[in-house]
């Protein structure tokens, strides 16, 4: 703005000065505030329903002054039906050219379950200074002092003194000792004329009630017998609990705890029975609660428990892991069951995600026989129609020069039939031939042998198949 002064007398209008330069004199002289020793300060109080007042006084902000001289009333909105909110009420000065005043009124705040005053305004033109603070608790319908919190003498609204005065905040006083006889109100039904030994006994009460406040100490006793005396009871009573910060020895079986000589009780665990070596172990924190239905403390986090598995990695699937008695040390599997295939589990049986197409034969052995001319066959016998696979068959009849029996099984291996043995008895000699494990049909003893699901088939050479009757008989399962 450069170099100003003034006051000179205007001729014709050559020496005009604007409001600010005029206000500008008592700069350095008089800061911004509310005058403490004019009228009744602007100190808002309340008043009837949901009204307040706002007293007598005189401001000077922002180069301006603004005057009340009297009882200004101010309405406070209806409060809100279930939150609560701070209102301000605040001194505005609005320097923008189409306002140019200053006003005194409330702020609504913004309800909430904590809420907090709503933000001052401060632009160029419009700035706002707060009076006082108004709690609007949900569903009031008046206010009272206590619910108004005066800002006048603070950073945001600071009182004006003069020289040699003093800051009379009676008014605020006022205030505080209404907010002091509330709370004390408050406490009349609890407190009587011995406040300070009422007071004292309720605290009492709370430090001895080891249902909501858990004692704490070393365990003293024995191993096994338990005591504890750092915290004294007057009685066991249902859900009081101790923790205690150090047992004197791991228990080694069952166990008893004695607090304040009240009688020795039982620990037990967390179903209720007596407990196994370990459960309280040394240098632990263990936790106790009163159970006065059973007469017992129940001992809290079941601590001590011990690992006892024996697996190791070959038990366990590869890839997957856990642990066996050490809790510490990982076990990774190494079993290895890519190789299963669903031929080898047992039909409906599901392993490692393979369902098992085997046949059960469990109790399903089957049995059948029977014979057939030789003249009406050829030299092939087939038979059909069975309940079940045939897993063992012997077949034979008369030959020439004597008797020729043939015994085979199915091959456990999943290849076709061989025969196990073959005798022939021919021109009164026996003779003895077995094919071995795993041969597939072949011609051995003069006949091969092929199954089905339902029955099976037999081919001999010419010449070698019996002259008589020819018998069989088989068994098996599905």
């Amino acid at each position: 703005m450069g170099v100003t002064y003034g006051f000179y007398d205007s001729i014709g209008g050559d020496r005009a000065y604007s409001a600010t330069q005029l206000s500008s004199l008592f700069d350095g002289i008089i800061n911004d505030g509310v005058f403490m020793s004019i009228g009744d300060a602007l100190v808002v109080i309340a008043s009837t329903g949901m009204n307040v007042i706002v007293g007598s006084g005189r401001a000077w902000f922002n180069k301006t002054w603004t005057n009340n001289d009297g009882a200004l009333v101010l309405v406070i909105a209806a409060s809100e039906s279930v939150l609560n909110r701070i209102d301000m009420v605040v001194l505005e000065t609005d320097m923008s050219e189409e306002i140019r005043a200053n006003t005194i009124k409330v702020i609504k705040g913004t309800p909430g379950s904590s809420p907090i005053a709503p933000t001052l305004v401060n632009t160029e033109f419009v700035h706002q200074y707060p009076l006082a603070h108004i709690y609007v608790g949900a569903g009031v319908t008046s206010i009272i002092t206590a619910n108004i919190t005066n800002k006048i003498g603070t950073i945001d609204c600071p009182f004006i003194t003069g020289i040699l005065e003093t800051v009379d905040i009676s008014d605020l006083l006022t205030q505080w000792d209404s907010e002091f006889h509330s709370w004390m109100d408050t406490l009349a039904d609890i407190l009587d004329e011995n406040t300070a030994g009422n007071l004292l006994n309720l605290i009492d009460d709370h430090i001895a009630d080891y249902v909501r406040n858990p004692a704490f100490g070393p365990a003293t006793g024995v191993v096994d017998a338990y005591t504890f005396s750092a915290m004294s009871a007057t009685s066991l009573v249902d859900g009081m609990s101790v923790y205690l910060d150090n047992v004197i020895a791991a228990n080694t079986g069952a166990s008893t705890f004695n607090w304040s000589g009240l009688g020795v009780k039982a620990i037990v665990d967390a179903k209720g029975a007596a407990l196994t070596a370990g459960k309280m172990p040394l240098s632990c924190i263990v936790g106790l609660r009163y159970n006065a239905s059973t007469s017992s403390f129940q001992l809290l986090g079941e601590g001590g428990e011990t690992l006892t598995g024996d697996m190791v990695a070959g038990d366990l699937l590869a890839g997957k892991t856990g642990y066996s008695n050490d809790p510490l040390t990982k076990i990774t599997g190494t079993k290895d069951l890519s190789n299963l295939s669903a031929g080898n589990i047992k039909s409906g049986v599901v392993i490692a995600g393979i369902t098992g197409t085997l046949p059960d034969g469990t109790g399903k052995v089957g049995y059948a026989n029977g014979n057939v001319n030789p003249a009406s066959i050829g030299n092939v016998l087939t038979v059909t129609g069975m309940a079940f696979r045939p897993t063992l068959i012997m077949v034979g009849g008369s030959i020439t020069g004597g008797l020729a029996w043939s015994i085979m099984r199915d091959n456990i291996l999943g290849q076709d039939w061989s025969a196990i043995f073959f005798i022939e008895a021919l021109n009164g000699l026996h003779q003895w031939r077995s094919t071995g494990w795993g041969v597939p049909p072949t011609e051995y003893g003069h006949v091969t042998y092929a199954p089905n699901a339902s029955g099976f088939t037999l081919t001999w050479e010419n010449g070698y198949k019996p002259t008589g009757t020819i018998y069989w008989h088989a068994v098996g399962g599905p």
